[in-house]
């Protein structure tokens, strides 16, 4: 009766080995078929693309009409330093270069130059904050609209 007994915990446990090594959907599958579906639905690894222009920021308007209030005090000038920006918001130099950069692809703001834009100039006078439908339609239009605007990098200050 003893033997019995241990015997058939052998063999239960042997059946619980099976059961947990093998897997239960891929217990009657042979190993050459399991290891040719894992081939086959293996993921392709695409490039990662990410929306460069925001660098990870998420877009205030309260913080981009600080860019534009700055930027509309300077409006004589050709070029305006990043350090200025910087000075002027108190934000850091990264934030301040995502804000131009988002300004610059609504075609707010001429990159490289940090000046307003004709467009800029106009809705920094008029609603500096983005609330009017047209204005923000505007920003959104230019912001999604270009393909080219949504692959590049980073405008650098």
């Amino acid at each position: 009766m003893n033997t019995h007994n241990s015997d058939k915990k052998a063999k239960q446990s042997v059946r619980q080995q099976k059961l947990f090594s093998e897997g239960s959907a891929e217990q009657h599958a042979p190993e050459e078929k399991k290891s040719n579906l894992i081939e086959e639905f293996k993921p392709i690894k695409a490039p990662r693309r990410k929306f460069q222009v925001s660098n990870g920021y998420l877009l205030e308007f309260d913080q981009l009409a600080r860019i534009l209030h700055v930027l509309l005090d300077y409006q004589e000038s050709k070029k305006v330093s990043k350090e200025t920006l910087e000075e002027e918001t108190g934000f850091v130099d990264r934030q301040v270069e995502t804000l131009v950069s988002m300004g610059a692809a609504m075609g707010l703001i001429i990159p490289n130059r940090q000046i307003l834009s004709p467009i800029g100039l106009i809705i920094a006078k008029h609603d500096i904050f983005i609330e009017k439908k047209g204005s923000l339609e505007w920003c959104h239009y230019n912001g999604a609209g270009s393909v080219r605007r949504q692959t590049n990098s980073v405008h650098l200050i």
